[in-house]
């Protein structure tokens, strides 16, 4: 089965190939009408190289060069990139829209005007978006993360687990933009939040290439485990990048990760459970198997990778799921949201707290980031469950 983010590349270069393509053409017979503009064909040319040098970095971003190429400039490249994407894709729309417009109003074909007064003014135009763009690009929220505490109120909590707090980091996703020095202070911030037990829901690494920069994961999240219990499970990158590596190299430091199996956490003769399963588009999650032997009435709190198993969790009576793997759309634009979320239910559980059936569903996005290494208007977090009693 073809990945879906390899379809969506493919189709986007289809189409930016088609909308360049449009304009390039409408340009050229402008040209070839006007000998005074003659000139301008050499120009144009390198207009249509850049659009397929583009078209092609589309198509192998994700085969090729997000597997191999870590040069520490790389991300710049990246950026440029996308500036020139979106300015050359601008451009061309409002070619087309100019020529159709034009067309309307006479049934001539007008006089497409590239006098250098107005190329200098379009040219401007798109220094100016380019700039604002890289301006941003400056203050990229990767690594601006930030602390989100939420109290979940669960009926039947034993006295002893009122204000227990869980401290949940996922999508960490260790590689070449997420590194050391980050990972340090995310440590830092967890140690000093006063927490009762850390989870890891899954997804520590991006690709198989990243497993030469765990050990700078393994040697932070060592010293968590000196001082609060930790589970794990794993998401559907770990499985791309070496599900066993990952389990082992987790538990050479006393992390469990959970594969449908439950365990539980006692305080004061009182117990919670913590349910793990396997991810849900990669491994075979079982809820069934790892609360076998359980009572109804135990206090049971799922770790899944992926909250596109909320409703087998509400058929199962789990109180709380956590979970990552949307990373909050990782983009999201002002008065809309998320642009895109891996999830079956679109942008419904892309973050936050939410409540099927009784059961509630928390998700957080995420600490790391996943190619393109871009997070807007959506930080990373540091995600404080709160379990409180419920009426």
């Amino acid at each position: 089965m073809i990945p879906i983010v390899y379809i969506s590349l493919l189709f986007l270069s289809i189409v930016y190939i088609l909308v360049n393509g449009i304009a390039i053409k409408i340009i050229y017979q402008h040209i070839n009408k006007s000998p005074e503009h003659l000139k301008y064909k050499k120009y144009l040319l390198i207009y249509l190289f850049i659009v397929i040098c583009l078209s092609c970095g589309f198509m192998l971003y994700r085969t090729f060069i997000d597997n191999i190429l870590y040069h520490p400039y790389f991300i710049y490249i990246i950026y440029l990139s996308a500036s020139l994407v979106i300015a050359s894709s601008l451009f061309s729309i409002y070619v087309i829209i100019h020529h159709i417009i034009q067309n309307r109003i006479s049934s001539k074909l007008s006089h497409f005007d590239i006098s250098r007064r107005k190329m200098f003014t379009r040219m401007t135009m798109v220094s100016v978006f380019l700039g604002f763009l890289g301006s941003y690009m400056s203050f990229n929220e990767i690594h601006d993360f930030e602390v989100k505490e939420v109290s979940v109120p669960i009926k039947g909590l034993p006295d002893s687990f009122h204000n227990y707090r869980i401290i949940q980091l996922s999508d960490i996703h260790t590689s070449f933009f997420i590194r050391a020095n980050y990972l340090e202070r995310v440590v830092k911030k967890v140690q000093s939040l006063k927490g009762d037990l850390v989870v890891l829901t899954g997804d520590y690494l991006t690709h198989k290439e990243d497993q030469r920069f765990f050990h700078e994961l393994t040697s932070v999240l060592g010293r968590l485990r000196d001082k609060y219990p930790i589970y794990a499970v794993l998401g559907n990158h770990d499985y791309w990048s070496g599900q066993e590596f990952v389990e082992s190299e987790l538990l050479k430091i006393n992390i469990p990760v959970l594969n449908n199996i439950s365990r539980e956490i006692h305080k004061n003769s009182e117990k919670l459970i913590i349910v793990g399963i396997e991810d849900y588009t990669m491994g075979n999650p079982d809820i069934r198997k790892a609360i076998q032997g359980l009572s109804n009435d135990s206090i049971k709190i799922l770790l899944s990778h992926n909250p596109d198993m909320i409703y087998e969790a509400s058929k199962h009576s789990i109180h709380l799921m956590l979970s990552g793997h949307t990373h909050g759309g990782q983009i999201q634009i002002p008065f809309y949201g998320p642009i895109l979320v891996p999830s079956r239910f679109g942008k419904r559980y892309a973050e936050g707290l939410h409540n099927l059936n009784d059961t509630f569903l928390y998700v957080t996005r995420g600490i790391g980031v996943i190619s393109p290494p871009i997070r807007f208007s959506c930080r990373p977090e540091i995600s404080v469950i709160t379990l409180i009693k419920g009426v």
